[in-house]
């Protein structure tokens, strides 16, 4: 039988003191890294973390009335009830064309519409009944809705009364926005990231932590829009306001508002 030499038995011992001295190294180096990350780890093994939500308000000035209006005629026949609504339909965009100098992109058709009318024969409760009881028409009833866009919001009063001039009623507006809103929305937003910023180091305080920087970011939206104060919903008018002066209106002012939801880990 082979048998190793008193040197060899030498060398082969410390190889293998090495060996396990570089692995208790390693074992203690793991604990230590385990127990260091113990303060991360929860008992479903989730970083724990505060999550904080705060809001953030900026205001800008309307620079754009939006007016709709809808332009409705019925007649027996359906080229009758076209002719009308689309005559009422070109005068109004030649008033916002060449009077209030509205681009036509800034002109928008929204809806148009073809419905037929019908009569519906009287109910029969015995006695002699009609041999046929189905609807009939008896004429058509042709629609359009536009849209349009006033950046120069001081006509937008006008507007409304031009439209009426013409024989339109069923108005509707102005509403009252923003072109750009970026600006706002970044200044709601720093607002909102520094209240959850203050936040973080408040509640660093009170628990006793320390708050490492943000893990996870996210945002949300929101805007509000005034309401002129002379309509509550829309503005209906008669064909006879030639008279009537424009109504004075107030964009006032828009505010913006953006959520944040921050969370932060607890080091």
């Amino acid at each position: 039988m082979f048998e190793l030499l008193p040197h060899e038995k030498s060398y082969l011992l410390k190889a293998a003191l090495i060996t396990l001295g570089l692995l208790s190294l390693f074992l203690l180096s793991k604990t230590i890294s385990e127990v260091k990350g113990y303060s991360f780890i929860g008992g479903n093994g989730e970083l724990q973390t505060i999550d904080i939500t705060t809001t953030g308000e900026a205001y800008s000035k309307a620079d754009i009335a939006t007016i709709s209006f809808t332009i409705d005629n019925k007649a027996p026949l359906v080229a009758d009830a076209q002719t009308k609504t689309t005559e009422t339909s070109n005068k109004a965009i030649d008033i916002l064309k060449k009077k209030y100098k509205i681009a036509a992109e800034d002109i928008k058709t929204t809806n148009y519409g073809v419905n037929p009318e019908y009569s519906y024969p009287t109910p029969c409760y015995g006695g002699m009944c009609p041999r046929s009881d189905s609807p009939k028409i008896i004429g058509y009833d042709v629609s359009t809705s536009i849209e349009v866009k006033v950046r120069t919001i001081d006509d937008a009063g006008a507007i409304l009364k031009s439209l009426g001039d013409i024989g339109i009623t069923q108005i509707y507006g102005p509403n009252f926005s923003v072109d750009d809103e970026d600006a706002a929305k970044n200044e709601a937003r720093t607002e909102a990231i520094r209240k959850a910023s203050e936040q973080a180091r408040v509640i660093e305080r009170a628990l006793g932590v320390s708050l490492g920087k943000p893990i996870s970011f996210s945002e949300d939206f929101g805007g509000g829009y005034p309401i002129p104060m002379y309509a509550k919903g829309g503005v209906a008018m008669e064909t006879s306001v030639a008279t009537v002066p424009a109504p004075s209106l107030e964009p006032g002012q828009n505010k913006v508002t953006v959520t944040v939801h921050v969370s932060y880990r607890i080091r």
